[in-house]
């Protein structure tokens, strides 16, 4: 028996097409429906979309800030107590570190510091770890001293600015 082309499918095959055309015509209609909605939203010419174009043109370069008002950033390592005994022997009233130390003469060309309370506020950090660090040279002589000297100008630090550091 030989099968043509213009035998009869059977009822399931037929069944089995108008479900797969069905389907195609869902599809192309669900995905006409997402693209024509945005677009015509976009197309709405209203004087309030001039607005809110200004507003996009607005926003700040650190578009999340605002969410650092509710979960403050928190700076897990900080050696500006190292950069004090490098740059300033931890003589703390050497600088001021409530100024904008990228104007200072001696910290502005600094790349080793990156950290003063402007750039601190500015920046939304709500806290911060300093780090009470020494170099691998003190190991077997003098490693105790200058940790404590490190703990030591942090303590300082933290009293010489309590209104915004705490211990």
């Amino acid at each position: 028996k030989i099968l043509t082309s213009t035998s009869p499918l059977s009822p399931t095959a037929l069944s089995n097409r108008k479900v797969l055309v069905g389907g195609a015509i869902v599809l192309v209609a669900v995905v006409a429906v997402a693209i024509a909605v945005p677009l015509s939203i976009n197309s709405s010419g209203s004087d309030d979309d001039d607005q809110d174009t200004n507003k996009a043109n607005d926003v700040s370069p650190f578009f999340g800030r605002t969410i650092l008002d509710e979960v403050p950033l928190i700076d897990g390592h900080n050696d500006l107590p190292w950069n004090l005994y490098s740059n300033e022997r931890n003589r703390i009233n050497n600088f001021n570190l409530d100024s904008d130390l990228k104007k200072d003469p001696r910290w502005g060309p600094s790349t080793s510091s990156h950290t003063d309370i402007p750039r601190l506020l500015e920046g939304k950090v709500g806290a911060q770890f300093w780090v009470a660090y020494v170099g691998c040279n003190t190991q077997y002589k003098d490693a105790v001293e200058r940790t404590l000297e490190q703990i030591d100008v942090i303590k300082r630090m933290v009293a010489k600015y309590p209104k915004y550091m705490k211990y």
